[in-house]
């Protein structure tokens, strides 16, 4: 008994701790200004795109990008092939051709030693070949509209930011499966764009982050996290803020968004997770590390507080209070965000989730362990 009232305990306090930062993300993300667009701009961008096997997307991105209404002086695209075994190679070079895409530079990796990092590969190959002030990255499976560079370039010329990070999309059908990882992750984006409102960098999403050129070479690039095989946009983030505290930006516009397609199934959703959590212990950065423990942690005391229930049905009361108030909070945090997202509805799937997001999370912890998975065909670490 006295360890269920130590548990019960702590369980409230990291409530109360947990309501407290995510209140105050909810203030933080309703007080960030939205950007609007500049009417004349005058920096010359670079957007690099790290592809593999991207054949039934890049069409779509590449239509977009060349649909952008960024001046056409200041733009070059660079495509940089990351030894795709499909048709993306030959479905570029097709959309080159039929569009008359002069600005659209494709760069093949082919036939060169492996690499523990190969989109970090990449992304520094096509950095190396650019001319832009600005570089822009984003993935190839995104489409965005047609004012996303001018609303990034914008951002950047009225701020004189170091880095933009700018908002990210789940597109989804009506599946329950893709509908829960579109909330979830409008939640991720929102404790981003909340975070720097503080000047307290938690994490970006490199389908659309935007940094200086000189940066990358000034920073050392990927050398310091080449052993990682993702983190291309948090290490770059976390590099720039050590160097230039506070002067990394949220671009809070609905122009800027960029939308990428939810996992469509369990076993990429969970390639993904891993690779996300694999890099995990290599931040170095408290805040982080504690925002993560806290929600971690809040979550695997419900999950605790249900097993326990199950065999003590007076502690049912405990998990009901858990459950819901931190229901509650969520709710508060994610109506602010989902507001701008225009996704509001996605909302009917929070108390479902919450069951589901609970028990995914205290198992999620795990793959931080992991050291090796699965993408795209390759065995990564």
């Amino acid at each position: 008994m006295v360890l269920f009232d130590a548990f019960f305990i702590i369980s409230i306090s990291l409530l109360f701790v947990y309501a407290f930062v995510f209140l105050w993300f909810a203030y933080g993300w309703t007080k960030l200004r939205s950007s609007t667009i500049s009417s004349s701009l005058n920096t010359s961008v670079s957007v690099v795109v790290a592809v593999r096997d991207e054949e039934k997307n890049i069409e779509k991105l590449l239509d977009c990008l060349l649909k952008q209404d960024y001046p056409t002086n200041l733009l070059e695209i660079i495509i940089v092939d990351d030894s795709s075994t499909d048709r993306t190679i030959e479905t570029i070079k097709n959309f080159q051709e039929k569009n008359r895409a002069t600005n659209i530079v494709l760069v093949l990796l082919e036939n060169i030693s492996p690499n523990p990092s190969p989109k970090k590969r990449a992304i520094a190959e096509g950095i190396k070949r650019s001319k832009g002030k600005l570089i822009i990255t984003t993935d190839g499976d995104c489409e965005m509209g047609n004012k996303w560079i001018s609303s990034v370039a914008s951002c950047y010329e009225k701020t004189s930011s170091k880095m933009i990070v700018s908002p990210v999309l789940l597109s989804s059908t009506k599946r329950f499966f893709e509908q829960a990882q579109s909330l979830e992750f409008i939640s991720l984006i929102g404790s981003s764009g909340a975070s720097l409102y503080y000047k307290k960098p938690l994490m970006c999403n490199g389908a659309n982050i935007a940094y200086e050129r000189n940066l990358f070479f000034e920073t050392g690039g990927f050398d310091n996290n080449i052993n990682s095989a993702s983190g291309d946009d948090i290490f770059m983030m976390l590099s720039i803020q050590k160097m230039y505290s506070g002067q990394i930006v949220f671009n809070k516009s609905e122009q800027a968004i960029v939308t990428t397609a939810a996992c469509n199934n369990l076993s990429t959703f969970i390639a993904q997770r891993k690779r996300w959590a694999s890099k995990s212990l290599q931040y170095k950065n408290g805040y982080i590390y504690l925002i993560s423990a806290l929600v971690y942690a809040i979550n695997i005391s419900i999950t605790i507080s249900v097993a326990i229930s199950i065999f003590y049905n007076r502690f049912a009361p405990t998990f009901l209070f858990l459950f819901f108030s931190k229901s509650l909070i969520d709710f508060i945090f994610l109506i602010t965000v989902s507001t701008f997202f225009n996704k509001k509805k996605l909302l009917i799937f929070l108390l479902p989730m919450q069951l589901i997001y609970t028990l995914y999370i205290s198992v999620a912890g795990l793959f931080a362990l992991s050291n090796s998975y699965y993408w795209k065909g390759r065995p990564l670490k």
